[in-house]
Order: C-alpha cells, then structure tokens, then sequence
C-alpha cells in the first residue's frame, strides 16, 4: 500500500514538473531549428530572384528586336478573306493592306483594317503599320540596301504582287503567307515569314444571292 501511494507520489510530482512548461534546452532546440529552415527558405527565395532578374534583364535587352517580328507575324496570322472585291486583301513589294482580327492596338477578335508598307529613310528601311486609316507607327527599321513582301500561293510559290484574284473562283483568296525580305548587305539577309491561320477563301455571302 506504501509501495503504491509512493509510486503516485513520484507520478503526480512529475506531471506538475511537466506541466510547467518545456525546458530551456528544449526551446534553444526550437530556436535552432527554426533559424535553419529560415536560412534555407531565404537562400532559396534569393536564387529565384536572382534568376528572375536575369531572365528579366535577358528579356529587355531582346524585346526590341523580337516583338516588332511578334507583332508582324500576328497581324498577318489573323487575316480575313472578305468576300468584297473591293476590301480584299492586296500587296505588292513595298505594301500590302487587308482586315485582321489581331490588331496591334486593340484586342484580339477586333475586325480591323490593317496596312504595312516599307519607307526608306536615307540609309535606313522602316517597316510601318497602320490601322482603320489612323496614325501610322514605325515598328521596326534595318540599316539595309533594299526590302520587299512577297506572297506564298497555292502552289507553294512565291510571287511579288497579290491581287486576290484567282482564275475560275469568284471569291478573292488570301496568301499562304508573306514574307519580308530584308537584303542587309550583299552577303546578309533577313527574312521574316508569317502565315495566315484562318480560311484563306471568303466564306459565303448574302450578296451572292441577290
């Protein structure tokens, strides 16, 4: 009986022990833990800023050369084939006009009118777009000799001038696609191709039943 009450005793005086709260050295266990997991929580974040920052400085120092092409590409790749002879799509070496539903100054699915055309400016070529008769903007400029479009086919040929025309259809077609050819120097040349993604031939029209 002595045996038992004294074992209680012992229990219960260690239970209060406890329940006083964690030991000093379990609290610089705590501290030391917590200080690793920061230390590798920060070193982590720094490297995927510095990476960041890397990509980013990477990014502005090749957005200038690579978004006027985005731009040109997705202009072209939006391209409608109207079914009015009148509003076809036409180019020639130095220009080309036509509606797209990837204009360069609203959203995508705006039906616009779009023109790209080439100027020379003293040594320069400049590559300029224009939307619904606004302003004109200059997206890109080469210190080149000369520049022109041209217009992939049917044939997979290509071909200087596009009137949408195609004998025995009564529709006006779009290219294939077109591609800017800049002649740098005479042994350098830069050539930006961009196809046409949606129908190429003018859907059917009410008109055509009147």
């Amino acid at each position: 009986m002595q045996v038992r009450e004294s074992l209680q005793t012992v229990g219960f005086r260690i239970m209060k022990r406890r329940s006083h709260g964690i030991s000093l050295m379990e609290m610089l266990v705590v501290l030391v833990l917590v200080s690793m997991v920061s230390v590798l929580l920060m070193e982590a974040v720094s490297f995927v800023f510095g990476r960041y920052s890397q990509l980013q400085s990477h990014l502005d120092a090749s957005g200038d050369r690579y978004l006027p092409d985005t731009w040109f590409r997705r202009s072209i790749g939006g391209l409608v084939a109207v079914p009015d002879r009148v509003d076809a799509f036409a180019g020639s070496e130095d220009s080309f006009e036509g509606h797209s539903l990837s204009p360069l100054s609203a959203r995508d699915g705006t039906y616009t009118k779009i023109s790209w055309y080439l100027v020379p400016e003293e040594r320069y070529i400049a590559l300029y777009a224009r939307e619904n008769e606004g302003q004109a903007l200059r997206v890109q400029r080469w210190d080149a000799l000369t520049a022109r479009f041209s217009y992939l086919n049917t044939e997979d040929t290509f071909q200087q001038t596009w009137t949408g025309v195609v004998e025995g259809d009564s529709k006006p077609r779009l290219p294939r696609a077109i591609k800017l050819t800049i002649e740098l120097d005479d042994r350098q040349r830069l050539e930006i191709l961009a196809a046409v993604q949606l129908k190429l031939r003018a859907s059917a029209d009410y008109r055509d039943l009147l």
